[in-house]
């Protein structure tokens, strides 16, 4: 299945390594632009440059753990996935 994601961002947390890593390879070979979250900030920094993306060393599970992200102004900031049940 193709899908063009160009023109999208995606977060993917967990994304340095295993299949965190090899979803943000797939999404952004479908033309999204990545940032990649996970604990490992050097691992999180070496998939991100792989992929022209933004990297960001943090603990999901811990709000004041993250590192403030360099998202471009004008940036979508929300999922453009379509909401459940139907507003």
């Amino acid at each position: 299945m193709d899908v063009d994601l160009g023109g999208r961002t995606a977060i993917v947390t967990g994304g340095a390594s295993g299949i965190g890593e090899a979803c943000a390879r797939r999404l952004a070979g479908a033309g999204a632009k990545v940032t990649v979250i996970d604990l490992d900030a050097g691992g999180a920094t070496r998939v991100a440059d792989d992929l022209g993306g933004t990297p960001v060393a943090a603990d999901p599970r811990s709000p004041s753990s993250t590192s403030t992200p360099r998202v471009p102004p004008g940036s979508p900031t929300t999922s453009a996935a379509p909401r459940w049940p139907p507003t």
